[in-house]
């Protein structure tokens, strides 16, 4: 993905191979602050704060940080059963549960301003987008640089804890001698596979389930989670990463109410009084994961999961789901894919009377494209149509 000409763009990858496919989630095309920028597909994240990166930013105003992430070939086969057609209304939230080896990685970029580093710049040569503010749809193109990488695989090893482990990295400058692919000058921050329910204090004490790189460059350290467990430098340090990513759900009874459908805030509101319960081991496996209970703006959180939908730690998914239900948006690409099956049926037809032409006797698996934009294999024997459910060895072949 980090070819010069890919550049982790999705639609340019080699689809003929399945470890290069990648896809982004659908319909996070929200207005403000949830909308993909038109150059990068990137969205905004958490600003990058002066107060909390001492070691090397001046004081002064926050800075801007965006995002783009992709899941690999398993994370995109959950994801196409969510949102199964370009007609939103056949959108499915009980569909997202992810599969053992489901991948996905987010890049996370700071907005660049070299007056206000203190040297050495630890982005000197970190990789450089010219993006939009997400925020700003009329906006110039600001530049940003690579900062933080964020790698999280289902895994059903773990499925007593969580079923995931999450990992971040950060660019590393001290690695420009080494290695010529700016993309890889990766340096890991930790690895976290659990919440640590049992630590329930706020100075960093020895964790059992998350390990923190002792070697990180030095412009990135002392940022942590609660306790010292994992976060990365534009992450809020009254949270972690696993324990964010277990908000991920929706309340389908708030259809229409784009605040009250995400169930639950990410991190504990301030003040809290019992902020442990956002650090809870949410167990995810092969039948799907534990919803997060309601907490939108206060505390404590009712742990209850009727009428919630389980996201499985995919707070992407989310943002796409509140954005059909909540916000009610309209797929702004509907007329493009209803051409585009349109054409796929077209040709499908077209094929299937030329195979027909050659002779009643021949066998043809022929690919039908259904108005709802999913293509179903079939067989034709003889001018009948073997039915999807059969159970004869012929379509089982």
């Amino acid at each position: 993905m980090s070819d010069p000409g890919i550049d982790f763009d999705a639609t340019k990858n080699n689809a003929s191979l399945l470890s290069r496919r990648w896809f982004h989630v659908p319909m996070m095309s929200a207005a403000g602050m949830k909308r993909r920028e038109p150059y990068h597909g990137v969205t905004a994240e958490r600003a990058l704060r002066p107060s909390e990166q001492t070691h090397w930013l001046t004081a002064g105003p926050n800075l801007k940080a965006v995002a783009v992430g992709c899941y690999n070939e398993l994370g995109g086969y959950a994801i196409g059963q969510v949102f199964k057609s370009y007609d939103l209304t056949q959108t499915d939230p009980t569909k997202g549960v992810f599969i053992d080896g489901t991948l996905v990685f987010k890049l996370l970029f700071a907005q660049y301003d070299a007056s206000r580093i203190i040297s050495p710049d630890p982005l000197l040569h970190s990789p450089a987008w010219f993006v939009q503010d997400p925020a700003n749809s009329g906006g110039p193109l600001m530049q940003v640089r690579l900062l933080q990488v964020d790698v999280a695989v289902k895994d059903d090893h773990f499925a007593g804890t969580t079923g995931w482990v999450f990992a971040t990295f950060v660019y590393d400058e001290g690695l420009t001698a080494i290695e010529p692919n700016p993309w890889r000058r990766l340096t890991a921050v930790g690895i976290q596979w659990g919440n640590d329910p049992t630590v329930t204090g706020t100075a960093p004490v020895a964790l059992s389930e998350t390990w923190i790189n002792p070697s990180m460059p030095g412009a990135f350290k002392d940022h942590l989670g609660r306790a010292g467990r994992l976060i990365g430098p534009i992450d809020n340090p009254v949270s972690s990463c696993l324990s964010c990513h277990s908000t991920a759900e929706v309340d389908m009874g708030q259809i229409g109410n784009a605040t009250n459908i995400m169930g639950a805030a990410m991190i504990p509101p301030s003040p809290c009084s019992d902020p442990m319960d956002w650090f809870r081991n949410l167990p995810s496996g092969p039948g799907g994961s534990q919803a997060f209970g309601r907490a939108v703006s206060s505390c404590p959180v009712n742990t209850s999961t009727a009428g919630l939908t389980s996201l499985d730690y995919s707070l992407q998914l989310q943002e796409g789901l509140q954005a059909v239900f909540g916000y009610q948006n309209e797929n702004p690409c509907f007329d493009f894919a209803q051409a585009h099956y349109a054409s796929l049926a077209a040709a499908d037809e077209a094929s299937a009377m030329a195979m027909a032409a050659r002779g009643p006797s021949e066998k043809m698996m022929v690919m039908r494209a259904k108005p709802d934009g999913i293509r179903l294999l079939t067989v034709e024997q003889k001018g009948k149509l073997i039915s999807p459910d059969a159970t004869d060895e012929l379509h089982h072949r």
